[in-house]
């Protein structure tokens, strides 16, 4: 074996010790960051859910809190409409607000027979109080009419005569308040949705483990070089 040789085979040696050396120092890192961001997962899942069942608690006491004012609010948009009523000297009156008019029929549904036409602002006096399905049954002649319709909307209007605007208004301002109490449910329903769908942020991308492994494999292809 002649020096050259001896020369060539420490070089190549002393190159695939490099290699090894480098190839354990990347494979060490991997295991640390592995090491770390699993260290790191346990340490935010722990106070992820920490906050997670802070904010959903308060959450319910805002919630809890809403509902009883609601309900106060319930009770004395019903004593409104009650007492408005009770003073009223047009007590189950109806009047036609569908253009040019409606129908009565001989049964409380959609696809009964015909009793009748009633014409807009016609004036009719119901039996009682509304269905649970907005029917109301008109007094004398029985029949039935639906008040509200799903796809045609408010078809009678309760009357009050000179009190028509008064009473309309209170039931606009009842209604408005309704809508704001619904949206504000929906609001925290939706707040409650996204506490639940918290999480902890990902872990390495493929593209950042990519590019780990592109810049383990350019250190060891410059230590071939």
């Amino acid at each position: 074996e002649t020096a050259e040789e001896r020369d060539l085979t420490l070089a190549i040696r002393q190159k695939q010790s490099e290699i090894e050396q480098a190839r354990r120092k990347w494979s060490n890192r991997k295991q640390r960051l592995k090491g770390e961001r699993e260290e790191e997962e346990d340490t935010l899942r722990e106070l992820l859910e920490k906050d997670k069942k802070r904010e959903y608690e308060r959450v319910e006491r805002e919630m809890n809190g809403l509902r009883s004012n609601f309900e106060y609010q319930l009770t004395a948009e019903k004593k409104w409409m009650d007492e408005f009523k009770r003073d009223s000297k047009h007590r189950n009156e109806w009047i036609c607000v569908f253009k040019p008019a409606m129908v009565a029929r001989k049964k409380p549904v959609e696809d009964g027979p015909v009793a009748r036409r009633i014409m807009l602002d016609e004036v009719v006096k119901a039996k009682g109080e509304v269905t649970e399905d907005n029917w109301v049954q008109l007094d004398g002649s029985g029949d039935w009419a639906l008040t509200w319709h799903q796809k045609h909307g408010r078809l009678l209007q309760q009357w009050h005569g000179p009190e028509q605007q008064k009473f309309l208004d209170l039931q606009k301002k009842i209604e408005e308040r309704r809508k704001i109490r619904n949206q504000t449910f929906v609001d925290y329903r939706r707040k409650k949705k996204e506490i639940e769908q918290w999480s902890i942020p990902p872990g390495p991308s493929q593209e950042e483990l990519y590019e780990i492994e592109d810049e383990e494999g350019e250190h060891l292809a410059s230590l071939l070089e």
